[in-house]
């Protein structure tokens, strides 16, 4: 699954709400603020999340190991997750 949290816009209690409806293995998520990553950890505490307090902040967070690298982009930020269906 992937959201954008929209900075301080997301409501914390709708996106748990949401995770438990739709319950992914793997959140990919952009605009990440603190509030909403203390959310997501305790559901999803393997992965790195990386919160802002601006548009800048991401992660991508799981449910099971997973071993997650940053990209190198022009510009920008970026990770890359590595998953182990084992």
């Amino acid at each position: 699954m992937t959201a954008n949290l929209l900075v301080d816009r997301v409501d914390v209690d709708d996106l748990r709400a949401a995770l438990d409806e739709v319950q992914p293995d793997v959140l990919c998520v952009q605009e990440l603020r603190h509030e909403a990553a203390a959310e997501i950890v305790d559901a999803y505490p393997q992965g790195t999340l990386d919160p802002r307090d601006d548009y800048d902040g991401m992660g991508i967070a799981a449910k099971r190991p997973i071993s997650v690298e940053p990209l190198p982009l022009p510009g920008r930020r970026g990770f890359v997750a590595t998953l182990d269906p084992g």
